[in-house]
């Protein structure tokens, strides 16, 4: 394109005027792209009618479908060059700010009424709300566009509130819900809440807003107990009677008024069965749809009820039609239903069940004593619990539902209460504190109360439990030891019966076996424990063998541990056993030596003798044999120990039977006998992968090192395999740190297995061994630094550091604390490491690169000063993965350093002078104009450099 520049007499204040061939078509058609030369009705601010255009500062970018409105957008950054692509996101949030901000009513309106017709509208799919200052404006046009309005939330509510005037908005799309939730529009539930039974009175018939489906649950035998309580509730001399195909259920009551008709409206009293006043409309519901109209005559009318299909909703609804009649006097109901319907339905009632044989009357309610587990409210089946007895309670509010088939448990629980508290009779006591055996879940044993009576229960009590205690965790010594002493043992006591016993001296097993402790388990020369053969059964033989070398060495004397034709001996010169270590608990064993718990030797007792290994132990003044017995109290197979007198005076002596595999199994979990590990220091072992305790092995550990635990015993488990590992390793971390063996060091700071638990630990160099670390780390790291994972790895690399990879954090605190520091803390970065590879030094050029690199700087002075070529510098190689391939030249902004490839300068051959002076300048330009590459002010930028550069040419030419 050629541009031609003429001159002309025109004045600044006679504007400007342009001249365009053209059709009137293609005007016309340029003219409507312009938002100033177009008619659209303005509705608000950039906001027009017809709706479906986009303007982008009053210039038409784009067509937009299924708006509600046009928009003028004062944002040319939402265009493209040729201003006919928007930017989407940016146009919505455009379009939701000018919506938020909206104040004409007209637009509102729009808004708000547009969704019946079309709610897939664009707007319509944009989240906002209404400014806080604008809300009024859309207030009042809500109040105007729907002045008695709810929205949908479910068929029943929106069936009520429809009765009660409202309009029910419904099918509204998700935003524009919320913009009327925030306006205040309320769901329809909200008001269907103070729904009072209002029905559509029609001449001769009353509908309801009640569907079919209402009460789905119900079946018929619910709706014909509801006629039989309205009956009932009348009055006296109710009849029920059944023909063979119909029920007739007639009384001399007062008779049904239109007004009963009214969801909610009920005149009956607390003595009534009825409640909610909703029972006899739902009851027509229910037979009419099952196929069973019903017809209802009473004082002044009759009455029919029928579904109906309804337009409005599009389902049935219930319709009650009503006649005039002269009946004068009660009321007579009338359905089709079968004999066993009717007969189903009256056994809910408590007045048709006959006489019973006992039951108790109370102001509050009556109980039934012979048939368990129902609720029932003034006669009528409510509910059906777990109980020991029934329960008719007189205060109708014990219902909390409208179907009459859930009681407060609450309320019930209080009456139950004061029934239990206030009773004297001695069969509901002898009941109440026996019946929990069978089932401790029945609703009395909720209750909590303090008997008035206390002098029957105190009689009952003693004649249900004469000798009996409150068990103590099943198989323990002390339920034992109460059960040899003739109590009966009581489990699982409900709290409620458990106060009772207590009150009327019932005792813990724990508090009689103190008063039996010392004579109530030994039976002559018998010794009989209350574990069963089956206790420890994860224990083995190598186990009890462990145990009794335990033992022996526990007595810090001269130890014999010997095998002989299938016997195994183990002899010791210590103190010997007291009667006393054979129960169990008893222990006196100090931290240093390998027994805790007591429970050792009789361990072992029991393994060896459940394994027929005749076992024999002889020691100071008694010796025992340990066998396996039927305990006919506890009907299981028991421990016995059988005593018998010594004439031993120093130590013990034990045998059994087992094996010489058995023996040198069991001395390996000996660090005195397993000569498999070597100490390197202070507890510390190897090979690795395994805790000892007192010399003994516990249990294996994922570590580099073995580890030997003493005065730890309280780390164990009752079974010996196995350590409260935390507490371990906080002794493991204090070994470590103390160790001044510099191979244990060195294996450690070495290791990259980070699953070993040394890398776990949180270790502190204590004064002695510091110097020893020490001088191993400066010895396997002698001038190191923590990589970093940044530019300063780099530069640490070259100022001749070796970079310490992958530690764990245990090692990384270790090692900082013997003075190993992080690259980034030994070195400093020059703020190009990001796009230098390697460095250069210009010494290093060859005799014909350094001519032309000082010719090259030389020039560059000359064109832009001394300070600026001294800001040159060489580089080997660039970073791949920051400049390309292609690139001899970079400028950095952050340093203002130019760098230049070495071999541009070097390789003479490849490359010669102009195309090195020409990188340079590009890169001044760089520098100068403060713009990248491939863009339009560094193209003008490098094209005036040149330009200038040129003028610089011809002047010294000439």
């Amino acid at each position: 394109m050629k541009l031609r520049f003429l001159p002309n007499d025109r004045k600044p204040e006679d504007g400007t005027e342009i001249f365009v061939q053209c059709s009137q078509e293609e005007l016309d058609e340029s003219k409507r792209l312009f938002l100033s030369l177009t008619e659209l009705d303005k509705v608000d601010q950039n906001v027009y009618l017809p709706a479906g255009d986009i303007y982008i500062l009053g210039l038409k970018t784009t067509r937009l479908p299924n708006t509600l409105f046009s928009y003028n957008i004062e944002d040319k950054r939402l265009t493209n060059r040729d201003r006919n692509i928007v930017e989407t996101a940016k146009l919505q949030e455009n379009i939701v700010k000018i919506l938020r901000e909206a104040k004409n009513q007209k637009l509102i309106r729009e808004y708000l009424a547009s969704f019946k017709t079309n709610p897939t509208a664009y707007e319509y799919q944009l989240s906002f709300l209404p400014d806080k200052s604008k809300i009024e404006n859309w207030k009042k046009v809500l109040s105007k566009l729907y002045p008695k309005a709810v929205v949908s939330s479910d068929m029943k509510s929106d069936l009520y509130t429809t009765a009660m005037g409202y309009t029910v908005l419904r099918n509204i799309p998700y935003n524009v819900l919320q913009v009327l939730k925030y306006l205040g529009l309320q769901d329809s539930s909200v008001y269907a809440r103070d729904y009072k039974g209002e029905a559509l009175l029609d001449k001769n018939k009353l509908i309801f807003p009640v569907s079919e489906d209402y009460v789905g649950n119900w079946t018929r035998k619910e709706a014909i107990r509801e006629f039989i309580a309205n009956s009932l509730d009348a009055g006296d001399k109710v009849r029920i009677t059944h023909n063979g195909t119909e029920t007739r259920i007639s009384d001399n009551g007062t008779g049904i008024m239109k007004k009963h008709f009214i969801f909610g409206v009920s005149q009956k009293g607390d003595g009534a069965i009825g409640q909610f006043g909703e029972g006899m409309k739902v009851a027509f519901l229910v037979l009419a749809r099952s196929g069973s109209p019903v017809k209802i005559e009473s004082v002044g009318y009759t009455y029919e009820a029928k579904l109906e299909y309804n337009e409005e909703f599009g389902v049935k609804l219930l319709v009650i039609y009503f006649e005039k009649n002269k009946r004068s006097k009660g009321t007579s109901i009338v359905f089709k239903s079968t004999q066993e319907e009717l007969e189903e339905a009256k056994g809910m009632f408590a007045q048709f069940q006959g006489s019973r044989r006992k039951s108790i009357q109370l102001p509050e309610m009556e109980v039934f004593l012979d048939k368990p587990g129902v609720v029932y409210s003034n006669g009528l089946e409510t509910a059906k619990i777990e109980a020991i007895f029934s329960y008719n309670v007189k205060d109708k509010g014990i219902v909390i539902t409208r179907d009459r088939n859930a009681v407060d448990t609450y309320k019930l629980n209080a009456l139950i209460e004061q029934f239990l508290a206030k009773t004297s009779d001695e069969s509901v006591i002898e009941t109440f504190l026996t019946k929990w055996q069978e089932k401790t879940g029945f609703a009395e044993y909720q209750a909590q109360f303090y008997p008035t009576n206390d002098a029957v229960w105190k009689k009952i009590v003693k004649k249900v439990f004469p000798k009996a205690c409150f068990a103590v965790d099943g198989w323990d010594n002390e339920d034992f030891i109460a059960k040899q002493a003739g109590y009966t043992l009581l489990r699982n006591v409900p709290y409620s019966v458990q106060k009772v016993l207590e009150r009327n001296g019932i005792e813990r097993a724990d508090k009689i076996a103190r008063k039996y402790k010392d004579k109530g388990i030994l039976l002559g020369d018998r010794l009989v424990y209350p574990i069963t053969k089956e206790y420890g059964n994860q224990w083995t033989v190598i186990d009890a063998i462990k145990e009794l070398i335990a033992n022996s060495l526990d007595t810090h004397t001269r130890c014999s541990i010997s095998y002989k034709d299938g016997v195994i001996s183990i002899s010791d010169k210590g103190d010997g056993l007291s009667r006393q270590n054979l129960l169990f608990g008893n222990s006196t064993k100090t931290d240093d030596q390998i027994g805790m718990f007591g429970e050792g030797l009789k361990m072992a007792s029991l393994i060896l003798a459940r394994n027929n290994r005749s076992f024999k132990v002889v020691t100071k003044g008694f010796e025992y044999t340990a066998t396996i017995e039927r305990d006919t109290q506890y009907h299981a197979d028991v421990l016995v120990i059988h005593l018998s007198k010594s004439k031993k005076r120093v130590g013990t002596d034990i045998t059994f039977i087992g094996a010489e595999k058995e023996l040198n199994q069991a001395k390996n979990f000996f660090l005195e006998f397993n000569k498999n590990f070597k100490d390197m220091s202070g507890g510390i072992y190897t090979p690795g992968g395994n805790l000892f305790v007192n010399g003994v092995f516990v249990q294996h550990i994922d570590s580099l090192f073995s580890y030997n635990l003493l005065s730890a015993k309280e780390l164990m488990s009752r079974d010996r395999k196995s350590v409260n590992i935390e507490k371990a390793k906080s002794m493991m971390a204090t070994m470590l740190s103390m160790t001044q063996n510099k191979k244990v060091i060195e294996t450690f700071i070495t290791d990259r297995q980070f699953e070993k638990m040394e890398h776990q630990l949180s270790l502190y160099l204590t004064a002695p061994s510091k110097a020893t670390w020490k001088q191993v780390v400066d010895k396997v790291y002698p001038k190191s630094c923590f990589a970093t994972g940044t530019d300063y790895d780099g530069v640490a690399r070259d100022k001749g550091y070796e970079l310490i990879l992958s530690l764990s954090q245990t090692l990384v605190s270790v090692l900082s604390s013997l003075g190993i520091q992080s690259a980034d803390k030994v070195v400093t970065l020059k703020g190009d490491e990001n796009a230098i590879k390697k460095r250069f030094d210009p010494k290093k050029l060859s005799v014909k690169g350094k001519k032309r690199w000082e010719k090259a700087k030389e020039l560059f002075s000359k064109l832009y000063g001394v300070r600026l070529s001294n800001r040159i510098e060489l580089v080997a190689e660039f970073k791949s993965d920051v400049v390309t391939d292609s690139t001899w030249g970079l400028y950095n902004w952050t340093t203002d350093l130019v760098y230049v490839l070495a071999e541009l300068v070097d390789d003479v051959e490849a490359h010669p002078f102009d195309e090195l002076m020409g990188v340079l300048i590009h890169e001044q330009v760089h520098r100068q104009s403060g713009a990248y590459d491939r863009t339009r002010e560094f193209e003008f930028a490098l094209s005036m450099e040149l330009g200038r550069i040129a003028g610089l040419f011809f002047k010294f030419a000439k």
